[in-house]
Formats: structure tokens, sequence, C-alpha cells
């Protein structure tokens, strides 16, 4: 049982990462560069960090592209996991089905679809929340980023 509630733990744990990798997406595309630009000079915390990532598109789009999918494995393999211990006689085909009709709607709905409409008129608010941990997984993904 306690196993079953950390491989819960697990999947929401990715739809919660696909969720800030999609708010990261929407707050940087939709930010007025300008308006960070003055909240740079009134010494707002994260304007420095988000700055200095907006340097380098190409890396923030690599970075968001690696995050989305390695977060949308992380809550498929947790939700694999899961589906397995609960139902250990289900066939392969079975379980698929079921993983997909689960996974798909939590993947949409909650990690992209409900962060992006909730955070469109926040754009400048969640791109100076999301600065400092975008920073820390562009630098996680850098090996990768860097191909």
């Amino acid at each position: 049982m306690l196993m079953s509630v950390w491989l819960i733990i697990g999947v929401f744990a990715g739809v919660l990462g696909e969720a800030f990798f999609a708010v990261s997406e929407i707050s940087l595309m939709v930010s007025d560069k300008l308006t960070l630009l003055d909240l740079k000079d009134k010494q707002k915390p994260g304007a420095m960090p988000l700055l200095r990532i907006l340097s380098d598109p190409r890396k923030i789009s690599y970075a968001l592209m690696i995050g989305t999918v390695f977060s949308a494995g992380i809550s498929t393999l947790f939700l694999s996991v899961f589906v397995f211990r609960m139902f250990p006689g289900i066939s392969l085909a079975a379980s698929i089905i079921m993983i997909f009709c689960v996974q798909l709607p939590l993947l949409i709905i909650f990690g992209e679809i409900i962060p992006r409409v909730f955070f469109y008129h926040r754009a400048e608010d969640a791109a100076l929340l999301i600065a400092r941990p975008l920073s820390y997984s562009m630098d996680l993904f850098k090996p990768l980023i860097e191909l």
C-alpha cells in the first residue's frame, strides 16, 4: 500500500514537472521584454537570472523540450509500475490502453492546459518565479543542450 502511494506521488511529480515547463514556456513567450528590463531596474528578485536566461533562446528551447519530455517520461514510468502492481494479471495490451487513458488526460489537462491558461495573464510574475528553477534545469540539462 505504501509503495502505491509513492508511485502515485511519482506520477503527480511528473505532471507537476510538465506543468512547470509549460508555465516556463508560456511566461517566457508572452512576457513583455521591456517590462522585464524595468523589473531589473527596480531590482526585483529573479529579474537578473531571467534576463540571463533570455539571452540564449536556443538553450531555453532545448531545456524546455528536454524538461517536458523527461517529466512526461517520469510520470508515465511511475504510472506504468503502479498499473502493473495493482493489476498483476493484466495483459500488456490492456495495461497500455489503461495507462494511455489515464496518462493522456493527466498530462494534457493538468500538465499543459490549466497551467498555461492560469499563467497566460500573469506572464511577468510567472517568469520571475520560474527564473531560478529554470536556470538550474538548464544547468542540469547542459550536456544534452550542448550536443
